[in-house]
């Protein structure tokens, strides 16, 4: 097993070294870790095979169920130190405590797993690239958007291609094309000066975590 380093301004949320970033069916059933949360999410989205709390006539279904369950109950019960994100068919847990994302890695339901090490090499107050036509990064806050305000940031920004850089993934969230049709808190938007992403605040207020000065480097 390979551990991919990332050399970043800082720690994963500041605080952890590694993280887990592994593929998961049903996921998203375990946004919550309880299990009366989980054993309801299973039986309300498979009603058909359910039979009673935490048991289903289709096997693959209760094979599912089963490996969900044991997740959780290895991240209630531990005592490491993790922060953990879930989104539709994947997670990714953070910690410090390498030996425990190996014990997880090693698990027979997890499947495209990587685990991946933060190196603070970078500076914190800027993002370094070795090319850009722009001067600022801005990152949107993970939050609920409204039907109403993801239109408008989608109009807002797909009219505006020459003053934003967009990535091809937030595109596709901004189109509806993709299962989660909302900017997460890892897609940013690069752009010409600190007014672009003041009209955007305007039209959508709440919707930039921060923004970043752009330094074009030769490494």
């Amino acid at each position: 097993m390979m551990i991919t380093t990332l050399e970043r301004s800082q720690l994963f949320y500041g605080r952890y070294e590694y993280s887990l970033k592994f593929a998961m069916i049903n996921s998203f059933y375990m946004r919550r870790l309880g299990t009366g949360f989980i054993n309801n999410m299973y039986a309300v989205q498979h009603r058909k095979s359910y039979v009673s709390q935490g048991h289903f006539s289709d096997p693959v279904i209760q094979q599912r169920h089963n490996d969900s369950m044991d997740l959780a109950n290895r991240l209630l019960n531990t005592n490491v130190d993790y922060k953990r994100q879930v989104y539709w068919g994947q997670q990714s847990i953070y910690s410090n405590d390498i030996d425990f994302l190996m014990e997880l890695y090693a698990l027979p339901y997890i499947t495209k797993a990587e685990i991946r090490q933060a190196l603070v090499t970078k500076p914190r107050d800027r993002v370094q690239l070795r090319r850009s036509k722009h001067g600022f990064r801005s990152w949107f806050k993970e939050r609920h958007y409204s039907e109403d305000e993801k239109q408008l940031l989608k109009d807002f920004l797909l009219s505006r291609m020459s003053y934003f850089k967009i990535t091809p993934k937030l595109q596709q969230r901004l189109r509806g094309d993709h299962f989660f049709n909302q900017p997460t808190g890892y897609d940013f938007i690069d752009h010409d000066s600190e007014h672009d992403v003041l009209m955007l605040t305007m039209v959508v207020p709440n919707s930039i975590r921060k923004t970043m000065p752009i330094e074009v480097v030769d490494k």
